[in-house]
């Protein structure tokens, strides 16, 4: 019986000593949100520091030091905030990451939320996103909890539904590459398919135009999906020159817009015409040729294969 008493006896020390110790690293992780509160106004060096932009910098700072009770802490934090031209804090060295400034808005993130806020430090757009990106001509592409992508503009309004599982900025002709299950298409600004959701791959576009794959098969589509080249190639360049090198049964050449051979495939390695000459490999030999497929001259040595 006096052996039972004993073992609940130091249970309970055990335990008690326990408790304390969960209270006071209890107490040192409020210290440590709080540790920032004490920052002068003004910081002549911070641990990183971007450029001047908008009139603001962004800057990070590494919290090592418990400004409550002066120890060292042991993760150290770091931590973002804004700063004039003078390097007067402007807006608090609180976010766990913050962006430049783009069109007067910031990304900023704490814990795993995404935000935007403006130049007075205001949150304009709420922690709410699972990613997100810096505004570009109003709109900002944005994921939501389902890890959908969309675009919001500048008041929070969804302007591009939650649709999609990646969605690239809009380019000069108003389209974006878009992804639903591994198939890429592409949209107008009012969600319109342009090009279907049909393809392995799309590239960026190039003059109205860009590369696809289908069936491991490579052509050119423009911005309509009009078939520029077939897709009928292990691999296509964009045009240089009015010419696009391309392979076929692991050989290369190059054809015209109307798909025609110009240059019939029988090179190991080419690459696209610059000033009238292609840097080519044949029979282990670099050399250089003309839109006429004849030989100008050798490569030497000094060029080197990309």
């Amino acid at each position: 019986m006096q052996k039972n008493w004993l073992f609940l006896i130091l249970v309970l020390f055990f335990m008690w000593i326990g408790c304390g110790k969960v209270g006071k690293d209890t107490d040192n992780l409020a210290k440590s949100n709080n540790i920032l509160s004490n920052i002068p106004d003004t910081i002549h060096r911070y641990d990183r520091e971007g450029d001047l932009v908008e009139g603001i910098r962004k800057v990070a700072f590494w919290v090592r030091w418990d400004t409550i009770d002066p120890k060292p802490i042991v993760t150290p934090i770091e931590k973002f905030g804004f700063v004039d031209a003078n390097k007067n804090i402007v807006i608090p060295i609180k976010f766990d990451y913050a962006d430049d400034f783009h069109e007067g808005f910031a990304k900023v993130i704490i814990g795993d939320l995404y935000g935007f806020i403006d130049h007075s430090g205001k949150f304009v757009i709420p922690l709410q996103y699972k990613a997100a990106y810096p505004f570009n001509e109003g709109w900002a592409k944005v994921a939501n909890e389902q890890d959908l992508y969309g675009f919001i503009d500048k008041k929070g309004t969804v302007v591009i539904p939650f649709a999609y599982d990646w969605i690239e900025n809009y380019n000069d002709s108003g389209i974006a590459v878009v992804q639903q299950q591994n198939l890429f298409g592409a949209i107008d600004k009012n969600n319109k398919l342009v090009i279907p959701i049909q393809y392995e791959a799309i590239d960026t576009f190039r003059n109205g135009q860009t590369r696809v794959m289908q069936q491991q098969k490579v052509g050119i589509i423009d911005h309509q999906n009009n078939i520029i080249l077939p897709l009928e190639y292990e691999s296509v360049e964009h045009f240089k020159e009015d010419l696009a090198c391309v392979r076929k049964d692991n050989l290369y050449g190059f054809v015209d817009k109307q798909n025609q051979w110009i240059i019939p495939p029988s090179y190991t390695i080419a690459y696209g015409f610059e000033n009238g000459k292609a840097l080519v490999e044949q029979k282990g030999k670099r050399l250089f040729i003309n839109k006429q497929g004849k030989k100008v001259g050798e490569a030497p040595s000094s060029d080197i294969m990309p």
